[in-house]
């Protein structure tokens, strides 16, 4: 397949354009020139010309392209990710692209470093039924990309995949190094991402399955490792700052204790994602 990957010069977009070059044809659009090997073509994802003329003879879309954060500039946020996300979809119809698999977030759901407070959600592990309540503009701004997916599915047809990153873990980037370092040693900061990080390997396996599903027209997938980036087991965790939140299935936590606090098991049964590098592990051994 040709894949466009957007904002491909980025780290994730990168992680994912080294992962797919073996097995497909990539080209990256971004603002920045990517790196070699990489087909590069340099545009604005604002820009509606510039994002429908790249998409000319491409079977699939990445949509990496966004400001990764709260950058504190909610106009500038919303008129890439949003805007930026619906120029993607606009083009991949115009194109008849048959697939977007469209890099969201786990705080579309609130879950994240941007809230003031950590969310409570209506159980543990937390599902994708977990009603939505960002906080901040970034977590916003995923959210309604995920609608504009769901939109897009049901008008036309076009099948899209969102997929709900934690905090990416990767032992070879410092600043991933010392993100994660805070999470395992505050659970307090940790509390807010719910404890919920994914190595940056397992991601790539999710992506990669997502371009090979075909059954699903639409969904949300949360994409988180097997375990909590903690070093206390997860009840623990929960009963210390969530005393009051039910948990569902609780005997399966006396078979991994630390078994993960975002449920990935849909993503598990529709897409056959298998997470294998869970970062408790990855942090212990770095550690060492």
């Amino acid at each position: 397949m040709r894949i466009l990957i957007t904002g491909g010069s980025g780290y994730i977009g990168t992680c994912l354009a080294t992962e797919l070059q073996d097995q497909h044809e990539v080209v990256i659009f971004d603002l920045v020139e990517a790196q070699p090997p990489f087909e590069c073509v340099q545009g604005d994802l604002c820009v509606f010309d510039e994002v429908q003329r790249v998409c000319s003879g491409v079977d699939a879309i990445i949509h990496a392209g966004a400001i990764p954060y709260d950058s504190g500039e909610p106009r500038k946020i919303m008129e890439v990710n949003v805007m930026g996300t619906f120029n993607v979809l606009e083009s991949a119809v115009e194109h008849d692209i048959q697939k977007v698999v469209f890099i969201s977030s786990m705080c579309a759901t609130g879950i994240g470093p941007f809230s003031r407070e950590a969310v409570v959600p209506d159980h543990f592990p937390v599902n994708e039924q977990q009603p939505c309540q960002p906080e901040d503009t970034y977590g916003l701004s995923k959210l309604l990309g995920e609608e504009l997916c769901a939109s897009y599915t049901r008008k036309h047809g076009l099948h899209t995949i969102c997929l709900r990153l934690g905090m990416v873990s990767d032992s070879k980037r410092p600043d991933a190094v010392n993100r994660l370092e805070r999470i395992m040693e505050n659970p307090d900061y940790g509390s807010l991402y719910h404890w919920g990080c994914v190595d940056v390997r397992d991601m790539a396996q999710a992506f990669t399955l997502a371009l090979e599903d075909g059954a699903a027209a639409h969904g949300a997938y949360h994409i988180c490792g097997p375990e909590v980036a903690a070093k206390e087991p997860s009840l623990e965790l929960i009963k210390r700052y969530f005393p009051r939140v039910p948990v569902v299935g609780e005997h399966s936590f006396v078979e991994n204790p630390y078994r993960g606090l975002i449920d990935i098991s849909k993503a598990s049964r529709e897409m056959g994602y298998k997470p294998r590098y869970p970062v408790r592990r990855s942090f212990r051994s770095h550690s060492d």
